[in-house]
Order: C-alpha cells, then structure tokens, then sequence
C-alpha cells in the first residue's frame, strides 16, 4: 500500500513546489544605475545669415582674408566667393577642386556658379574642369 501513495505523494509535493515557484510574488528588481559614456548633448546652433558670412565679418576676423581678397583682385577672378566669401584668393589647384566638387554637386545653383566662374576664369585648366562639370549633367 505504501508503494502505490509514494509516488502520488510525490508528484502532488513536486506539482505544489512548482505551483510555488511559478506563481509565488517575484521580489522588485534592484535599480540599476546607467552608465553613460556619450558627450553632452549640444546646444541648439542658429541657422547662419547673410551678415554671419558677409566677407567683411571675415576680414575682421581672418587677417589672411585680406591677403586672399588682394590676390584675387589682383587676378580677377572671384567665382570662388559664391561658394565661401573666403575662398576669393584660391589658387588653381583649388579653383579645380571647386570645380570638380560643383560638377558632383550638379543642380541650378552650381550650374548658376559653373557658368559664371566660365565667364570669369582664366586658366585652361580650370576651364577644363569647368566644362566637364557642365557635361556631367547635360
């Protein structure tokens, strides 16, 4: 007789214990303390305007603008300044990569650019890079 109750007194224990863990309160969770190791956000930036990138808040800022400006004046060309008032004194590596950049950018503004630093430039080269820009988009 004692053999046929074992195991039923057993499986009633094992089904009482599981009933415990199953449905037995969970203890509350202890805090757990972030740690972050991002930046600060930053502050809000207000957009640009007109008088923050008017090339004379640069010549009182740059004291090599001035230099740029006289170099540019002196070779007449100033295309350079529709892209950035400082970038009037380039020289004709750069006005090449101002090309080729306002060729990848493409659109009614850099074509507006492309055809007036055309109108202006004087080196070949430049010129080059100028027309490959305009048929980049043609």
């Amino acid at each position: 007789m004692l053999t046929l109750e074992m195991p039923t007194l057993l499986a009633l224990l094992g089904t009482g214990l599981m009933a415990i863990v199953i449905f037995a309160p969970q203890r509350a969770p202890e805090p757990r303390t972030t740690v972050s190791f991002a930046p600060p956000p930053s502050p809000p930036v207000d957009r640009l305007t007109a008088v923050d990138v008017a090339p004379d808040r640069w010549a009182s800022v740059d004291p090599v603008f001035d230099r740029w400006s006289a170099a540019a004046s002196s070779a007449g060309v100033t295309w350079p300044s529709l892209i950035d008032p400082r970038a009037v004194g380039c020289d004709v590596a750069g006005r090449r990569a101002l090309a080729d950049a306002l060729g990848t950018v493409g659109g009614a503004w850099a074509a507006g650019i492309v055809r007036r630093a055309l109108a202006e430039e004087t080196d070949a080269g430049v010129r080059d890079a100028l027309g490959a820009a305009l048929a980049r988009w043609g």
